[in-house]
């Protein structure tokens, strides 16, 4: 907060202490004349007219010379100054009170003035030299703000005469410490150190006048914020004659009055910091405008005739009648758009300054606001002079506060609807902005481009962007009679899409530094996702080489307005969030075709399409907030999961049932790290998510691993407390492992004993925090699972994933998949498994889609039969899964299948084939690691290649090193959000210390981005002084034995370094033959198995994965 900071604290002290002496020294002057005066209302309304005067004339002869003074000399140094010289000003006033001289004190209110005039320029011009631009709207809000708190305690302090020598005290006290605070603001060095000074003040004037004069957007936003000061300046001066002759009250209700203001001011300027989100555009100055000459006369249509019902009315009693009600909101209404319509100004006006006339101009800004109080304050003496009464007054500024409006609405014409639009759209749909300040700085010449997700994304956008946009639409859709709504805010460009140069017009638009906007899908989604990219967007970028800016419109998609009332779950008025994203560019490699030009943008189009939906997705949200999210999205009566009991459950039970469980092991259970160990079923995510919702860690456990790595695992994570099911340990016959783990230490709770000891407060409490919506407080860099390598190569690894990963992880395939709540999940994946945990359960459950959870993969007949009986349209697994699959499966049981997704293990091309040619289903190959949460990249509908694993998801850096001995590819090195903390040693972490994880993989990225997994580091063998591929050895061979699983390892050997064993569950295998076959496909002798043993059963971990670890023991045991 800048409050907190040095960089602003001490000026915003100095200037608010500085502010308030003014405002105080100048109140107590006007109420002594007001309530200690003797004389008319006509001589006391001149009185103080000419106070005013006073006040303001060194504003307009001193600002052109402060302004040179604050461009030539160092403006840190010259505010102690200037500090200085108030303390002196304080001693004057105190000498001439005390010596009875009081016509003289408004001497002392002339030198406060001229310090004032001096302090103008240097505050306003300080705060560009340390805050950044989208601080500046805060920061001048607070300024502003402070400066009517201290004319509010001003006020308050000066109604009080009855103790001078309090407010003289006060007076003292606040220079002295506002001199002290100066020498707290950080170095302000000058601009302009050999700027020469005049000494004619009348020039200095007339030059600093020209200057502002010569930059018409500077002068008319000046012009702006003077029309405010005089109004300002006039309705705080009447308020004492307002109190008094008009409203028949005592002086207190002026501070009430006083109170009001402030208040209103502080929350107009609050409010439109929180609007424009760090953005300096002055798109609610035209309705803040109007609200302020509607206050106006408002305020005069209230005075107008109005009696009091008796002389000096107490304070209480008139501001509990109608009246002063009335009174009171008008005044509060007048002064919040003075709010709104002022920051934005200020701020444009330091922003938008040549930086180094930037005190000058300030100087000339506050020259003019001089000119426009003083003539203002003038022509209200005249009025009084001539016997005009205040409420005709307030007519009479009523109809010039119109004709300002007025007049700044035809400057910006289309500001008016675009800040009704933007207010309409904030109250109905609670229409969040991010990322505002990405606008400005993508420059002049911008193409944006936006995801389409309903009829309201073209309103949003052109409501909620600074700036007149130029839309491209279609020309059909352009005839529609509700598309003229939009051009008061947005120029439309119908847009032929038969028309070979339609697209030229839009190039031109964009050559001549406009921004326009393409929506690159072509129509509204229709499946919640990004659709189909056309690449005209990105020719068009290309062409006008202009710079893209991605905005993610999320929320509308839920409603109405949206296609999808079919498919979701939609509302009238759902929260909408907007997402300005930094600006990117096309770029293409030069001496291209103009087809392969062409396909290169499109596939950087998709990519920039893909990265806004991933960037913008709420990434640092921790699991069991976004399953309560999910729950207000989809619905709590919305089923969600189903499991072999056949008992569906919904988001209301599934929380409800997770806080209830939760609380038991909150009592129950001290540590934090908890291993779970029990088979894909509704009771396993009911546990997992019970541990979430007390913000303690599961640990999930690899039941088919053997016991000593099972007790290696908890060992390392540190786990001192395991979750099972008695039903679980009878059936896979696991009492051995039980006693083992009870044996060292490990306390085994068993969920048919947790369901009975269940009391009736923990049930009580989980349906309270269920009706709370509690979340457990937990960080998104918090660990939020832990979960253990397959071990194919070596022991179980513990990897530590915080809720960001895993969160990551999700958006990441959500952003090239298209996912709905009518989607069903098959997973039959263990949740142990990072597949079966992130993209089996969390994703799922996360985005409203129905899981059905089955315990193993391996039971091929009855997984095809539930697959078909459950309605499926998601299916993961492994190719060995998929092919026992393919053997067992009727050719309708995957009908319904949308997304058949393969990882862990390579993709056979006879799987492939089997299962387009069997059940017509396309499989996905995709890639990842336990490490990376875990999908790195895959195939999808809209992008992928046989052979490959994909292309690399959004959000994903990496590097390739080479290795020696690998002619193509490297060693696969990651970098991105969704990459784990680090492994956990005996309970402590092990992050990695550069963000860059090591998978071992040696993979290749071809010229279109497509990803090819070579092998692991650890399955290469050198042989003869070549690395040869152990995978790409087994690929070979897989090809000529497709229906035989086989198994290569390497060993040792004296004369070429290692050689090849090859483990087949065939009965015979000709080496011959092999070598034959070798040769025929022009393979090297050295990817020839030396030695092979047939009739082995090739051992398989509950991954799918083959245990090669095993195969070692059994090749060590020959």
């Amino acid at each position: 907060m800048l409050l907190k900071e040095r960089r602003f604290l001490p000026l915003f002290l100095t200037q608010f202490l500085g502010a308030l002496n003014d405002n105080l020294l100048k109140m107590a002057i006007i109420t002594f004349i007001t309530y200690h005066l003797q004389g008319s209302l006509t001589e006391k309304g001149i009185l103080i007219s000419s106070v005013n005067v006073i006040t303001i004339l060194p504003m307009f002869f001193i600002s052109a010379t402060a302004g040179q003074f604050a461009d030539k000399f160092q403006r840190n140094s010259l505010v102690k100054i200037i500090k200085g010289i108030e303390i002196f000003g304080i001693l004057l006033c105190i000498f001439f009170f005390y010596s009875g001289q009081y016509p003289l004190i408004l001497v002392t209110l002339f030198v406060m003035s001229m310090r004032s005039a001096f302090f103008g320029p240097l505050k306003y011009s300080i705060l560009p030299q340390h805050l950044k631009e989208a601080e500046l709207i805060s920061a001048n809000a607070f300024v502003d703000t402070s400066t009517y708190l201290a004319v509010l305690f001003g006020t308050i302090l000066g109604t009080y005469l009855h103790s001078p020598t309090f407010v003289l005290a006060f007076l003292l006290s606040s220079a002295v410490i506002g001199f002290i605070s100066s020498f707290f603001i950080p170095i302000s060095p000058a601009p302009r150190p050999k700027a020469k000074l005049h000494k004619n003040i009348l020039k200095d004037i007339r030059i600093t006048y020209r200057k502002v004069a010569e930059l018409k957007v500077i002068y008319q936003t000046i012009l702006g914020i003077s029309w405010f000061w005089s109004l300002a300046a006039v309705v705080m001066l009447l308020i004492y004659p307002l109190c008094e002759s008009v409203l028949g009250t005592s002086r207190n209700a002026v501070a009430v009055f006083m109170l009001i203001f402030a208040l209103g001011i502080s929350i107009g300027a609050y409010l439109c910091t929180k609007i424009l989100k760090g953005v300096v555009h002055p798109t609610y100055v035209p309705l803040s405008s109007l609200g302020m000459a509607i206050s106006m006369f408002a305020l005069y249509w209230a005075t107008n005739r109005y009696v009091p019902p008796f002389a000096n009315l107490h304070t209480v009693p008139f501001f509990t009648s109608f009246v002063g009600i009335r009174m009171a909101i008008i005044l509060f209404l007048l002064a919040f758009f003075s709010g709104m319509y002022l920051v934005p100004l200020n701020t444009f006006l330091q922003t938008r300054a040549p930086k180094k006339y930037l005190a000058t101009v300030i100087a000339g800004n506050n020259i003019v606001n001089a000119c426009g109080m003083v003539f203002l304050s003038i022509f209200i003496m005249i009025l009084f002079h001539l016997g005009i009464s205040i409420p005709q007054i307030f007519f009479f500024l009523s109809l010039v506060s119109i004709l300002v409006a007025f007049y700044i609405l035809t400057m910006l014409p289309d500001a008016l609807p675009r800040s009704i639009a933007q207010s309409l759209l904030a109250i109905f749909f609670k229409v969040e902005v991010k990322g505002l300040e990405h606008f400005e700085k993508a420059g002049k010449r911008v193409l944006v481009i936006a995801n389409h997700t309903s009829l309201l994304d073209g309103l949003l956008v052109a409501a909620f962007m600074p700036e007149r946009l130029i839309f491209a639409i279609n020309t059909h859709i352009a005839k529609k009679w509700w598309v003229k709504i939009f051009k008061p805010v947005v120029t439309l460009h119908p847009l032929d899409p038969t028309n070979p140069v339609a697209l030229k017009n839009i190039i031109d638009e964009l050559k001549k530094n406009q921004k326009c906007i393409i929506f690159p899908e072509g129509r509204i989604t229709v499946t919640g996702s990004l659709m189909k990219v056309y690449e005209g967007a990105g020719v068009v970028a290309n062409a006008a080489d202009a710079n893209i800016l991605p905005v993610r419109i999320d929320g509308a998609q839920f409603s109405k307005f949206s296609y999808l009332k079919t498919k979701f779950k939609t509302t009238y008025f759902p929260k909408i969030t907007i997402t300005v994203l930094p600006h990117t560019k096309i770029t293409l490699e030069e001496g291209t075709s103009p087809a392969v030009r062409r396909k290169q943008i499109g596939d950087q189009l998709y990519t920039i399409m893909t990265n806004m939906m991933y960037q913008s997705s709420p990434i640092s949200t921790p699991l069991f907030r976004a399953l309560l999210t999910a729950r207000k999205i989809h619905g709590k009566g919305h089923v969600v999961a189903e499991d072999i009991g056949r008992r569906p459950i919904t988001y209301q039970q599934l929380i409800l049932k997770s806080y209830v469980l939760g609380k038991f092991f909150q009592d129950s259970i001290e540590e934090k790290h908890v291993a779970l160990m029990l088979p894909n079923s509704l009771a396993n995510v009911v546990a997992y998510f019970g541990l979430q919702s007390v913000g303690k860690i599961p640990a999930m456990v690899n039941f088919t691993q053997g016991e000593a790595q099972i007790l290696s695992c908890l060992d390392t994570a540190n786990v001192k407390t395991l979750i099972t099911a008695k039903k679980m340990v009878d059936l896979m016959e696991l009492q051995p492992l039980i006693e083992s783990l009870e044996h060292i230490g490990i306390r085994v709770l068993y969920l048919e004993e947790v369901q009975e000891e269940l009391s009736y407060t923990q049930k009580l409490v989980g349906m309270y925090r269920y009706y709370r919506r509690y979340s457990p407080k937990v960080d998104s860099s918090d660990i939020a699972t832990i979960l253990f390598t397959s071990g194919s190569e070596g022991m179980p690894k513990a990897v530590a994933l915080n809720h960001e990963n895993l969160q990551a992880n999700r958006y990441q395939i959500s952003s090239v998949f298209a996912f709905n709540e009518k989607d069903i999940f098959f997973n039959m994946l263990p949740m142990f498994h990072s597949f079966g945990l992130e993209v089996g359960t969390i994703l799922p459950l996360l985005s409203g889609i129905k899981v059905f959870f089955y315990p193993s993969p391996v039971h091929y007949k009855i997984v095809p039969e539930l697959v078909y009986d459950s309605n499926a349209t998601i299916l993961c697994g492994t190719d060995t899964f998929f092919q026992g699959y393919a053997k067992q499966a009727n050719p309708y049981d995957f009908y319904n299948i949308k997304y058949a997704i393969v990882g862990a293990e390579k993709l056979k091309d006879s799987t492939s084939q089997i299962w387009m040619e069997k059940f017509g289903v396309r499989i996905l190959e995709g890639y990842g690691i336990t490490e990376t949460s875990p999908v790195l990249a895959v195939n999808t509908p809209m992008y992928q290649k046989k052979n490959s694993v994909g292309k690399w998801m959004p959000g994903i850096e990496y590097r390739l090193e080479e290795i020696e001995g690998v002619e193509e590819g490297g060693r696969l090195f990651v970098k991105g959000k969704n990459i784990m903390r680090g492994y956990l040693k005996n309970g402590e972490l092990e992050t990695l210390p550069d963000g860059w994880y090591d998978t071992g993989d040696i993979v290749s990225v071809d010229e279109e981005g497509f990803v090819h997994i070579l092998g692991r580091a650890k399955r290469f063998a050198k042989i003869g002084g070549e690395m040869v591929s152990l995978s790409a050895v087994e690929e070979v061979l897989q090809e000529k034995y497709p229906d035989i699983k086989l198994a290569v390892i390497s060993i040792q050997d004296e004369k070429k370094g290692e050689q090849l064993v090859l483990f087949t569950e065939a009965e015979n295998m000709d080496s011959k033959e092999l070598l034959d076959y070798f040769k025929t496909k022009h393979y090297s002798e050295l990817w020839i198995p030396k030695k092979i043993l047939t009739k082995q059963e090739i051992p398989i971990l509950g991954t799918g994965k083959t245990n090669y670890v095993k195969l070692r023991e059994m090749l060590d045991t020959k």
